[in-house]
């Protein structure tokens, strides 16, 4: 599931779309995730585990692509609406 990386952190093999958080942002998934859990394990709903998943999962996806992330990074009045398919065609 994981091995040591650089620094002694654990690297998360099975879940390669991590490599693209920062590690601020790998330990706002840890937590998001151990928090939607606790509740799931109270409450029998899921529902927040997988949608907690989903969304740091598309943070990575967006984190990944330089030039998406620089597109969302612009000022909201500097921005022109391009569907994703066409960010994820010029990758």
């Amino acid at each position: 599931m994981g091995e040591v990386g650089e620094g002694g952190g654990v690297k998360l093999t099975a879940m390669h779309w991590t490599d693209e958080l920062s590690p601020y942002y790998l330990r706002m998934f840890a937590i998001e995730i151990a928090d939607a859990v606790e509740d799931a394990m109270q409450t029998g709903d899921y529902s927040k585990v997988v949608e907690a998943w989903e969304g740091w999962e598309a943070t990575a996806e967006v984190m990944s692509s330089p030039e998406l992330k620089a597109a969302l990074e612009r000022p909201i009045g500097e921005r022109s609406y391009r569907p994703l398919s066409e960010f994820l065609a010029s990758e």
